[in-house]
């Protein structure tokens, strides 16, 4: 609750929202997330091992394709880290 607002209102930093876009498949507006909204590498690894957590959802592939776009080798050297194909 926000005070003084009877309302309900949905709030997320950053990372979180951009990982909830990804998780609704969203990835129109999640583009750029890299360069655009985390701007800085401090949070890579973080939004790496969240992002992990989604290789079981339906749309995985799309998934991974984006991530690999937005941070190209760094995204797939994580990957390997893990043992993640796809």
């Amino acid at each position: 609750m926000i005070p003084e607002h009877k309302e309900k209102y949905n709030v997320a930093n950053h990372l979180r929202a951009i990982l909830y876009l990804l998780y609704i498949g969203n990835f129109t507006v999640a583009q750029g997330m890299n360069k655009d909204f985390l701007v800085t590498k401090e949070y890579n690894k973080e939004i790496f091992r969240k992002v992990l957590l989604m290789t079981n959802l339906p749309h995985w592939i799309q998934i991974d394709e984006f991530m690999t776009k937005e941070y190209l080798k760094e995204w797939v050297n994580y990957k390997k880290e893990f043992s993640i194909n796809v």
